[in-house]
């Protein structure tokens, strides 16, 4: 099994235990591992030189936009090499950030991966960048393709960052269009990996394997 791990932070941290950020992130690596998966957590190749290297999840052209290029590439030379994965079961999950391009990869990698968890962020089209930030639309019915991967959706009520609204949104648009969704929130959760859910994320995967 193969796991690909996205962030909004470089992508070594979720291999520092040390780092009081990061601590939450590291015990999810650890038990995704434990599990049996293979975990790859690239970073975006954007050319940001400083600061969170954010994933371009707003580019929805597969031919222009960089990452979804990366990602794919990583899958396939994965496939050719000596490594013990099975490539006919992907899974990504992602933070932030990384929770953005996952949603992306499920409107343009699906038929690519098993099943995805977006965690602290949303669907990549209910977002608008603007120069005064991020805009949301949470209400505006989404137009999701039929080869969307089974999506768990893990959310801070108290995120001052992403809106919990949209979260629900998204989980309730998945339904719709008749995707396999759940949704997990923390009432008490803010915008950081919310570890106490670990389990409830792998035994999602767990059930899409092939």
């Amino acid at each position: 099994m193969l796991f690909l791990l996205f962030t909004d932070q470089h992508a070594f941290s979720w291999f520092l235990p040390l780092n009081p950020w990061n601590v939450e992130q590291n015990m999810f690596l650890r038990d995704a591992i434990d599990k049996g998966y293979l975990v790859v957590a690239p970073d975006s190749i954007r050319p940001y030189i400083i600061g969170p290297r954010a994933w371009d999840s707003f580019t929805k052209d597969v031919s222009e936009n960089k990452d979804l290029q990366f990602i794919l590439d990583i899958i396939d030379w994965l496939n050719n090499s000596n490594l013990p994965v099975d490539v006919n079961n992907v899974f990504g999950a992602g933070f932030s950030s990384g929770g953005f391009m996952c949603s992306r990869i499920g409107y343009c990698l699906g038929s690519n991966f098993n099943a995805l968890a977006v965690h602290s962020g949303v669907n990549a089209e209910s977002v608008k960048i603007t120069l005064l930030g991020p805009v949301f639309d949470c209400e505006s019915d989404l137009n999701l393709p039929s080869n969307h991967p089974p999506t768990v959706i893990i959310h801070g009520e108290k995120d001052p960052i992403v809106p919990m609204n949209c979260a629900i949104h998204f989980y309730n648009e998945l339904l719709r269009h008749e995707i396999p969704a759940e949704i997990l929130i923390d009432s008490d959760g803010e915008h950081i990996w919310l570890s106490d859910f670990n389990d409830e994320i792998l035994d999602w995967f767990d059930g899409f394997y092939v």
